[in-house]
């Protein structure tokens, strides 16, 4: 992610959370950063956040695995951190959707008409393209970004997995706005989640 979008990022946790004065205007302030990100046009934002976008089911797929692989053919993973990871994604997704049917949050191209979800009508792909019935309160994408990326973290402790796995993680994140499809609180809880969850696993395993 460039300085730019790091920054935009910092902004909007930041403003986020910042005390409200009453529940409206914490509704407000969410609705005003999912704007301003999903209407951000600069190449410096969109490039970053596309790539994050097409990369998440990929890395929810395939980090497991290599994780695995990795503990039989070398030391630098063991077999204890790649399950441990598996089952930081598995609580993740699972709690990620124990709380969508707990909150029933509509997503925000069902409650904004502004809100052009995967921005289709500005590339040309109008339907319903990827379009999710569920419930948009926590962002599932974001929990299984952070429990992957802290999992990671925990079983290596190296600057470059923590470096690559927070840049990853909140990029995927911020993406999920970025596109309409996730409210800004969303994915902040998302995250927690996920966070909350490998660290709870790591710990107790």
């Amino acid at each position: 992610m460039s300085f730019n979008g790091a920054v935009l990022v910092a902004s909007m946790l930041l403003g986020l959370l910042a005390v409200p004065a009453s529940a409206q205007s914490a509704a407000g302030r969410d609705v005003r950063w999912l704007t301003r990100v999903h209407n951000a046009d600069s190449p410096w934002v969109t490039r970053p956040l596309g790539a994050a976008h097409r990369s998440a089911w990929p890395v929810f797929a395939l980090s497991v695995p290599a994780a695995l692989t990795a503990s039989e053919v070398g030391n630098a993973w063991s077999s204890s951190d790649a399950l441990a990871m598996g089952a930081s994604a598995v609580l993740a997704g699972g709690g990620a959707m124990v709380l969508k049917r707990i909150f029933k949050r509509d997503r925000p191209y069902v409650s904004h008409t502004f809100i052009d979800p995967y921005h289709r009508t500005a590339t040309g792909r109008p339907g319903a393209h990827f379009l999710s019935d569920s419930a948009s309160m926590p962002s599932g994408h974001a929990s299984l970004a952070a429990s992957l990326a802290v999992s990671s973290m925990w079983s290596q402790r190296r600057p470059a997995y923590v470096a690559i796995g927070s840049v990853w993680a909140a990029s995927v994140a911020l993406s999920r706005v970025w596109l309409g499809v996730h409210y800004p609180s969303d994915v902040l809880a998302g995250t927690l989640l996920g966070a909350s969850l490998a660290t709870a696993v790591h710990f107790v395993r």
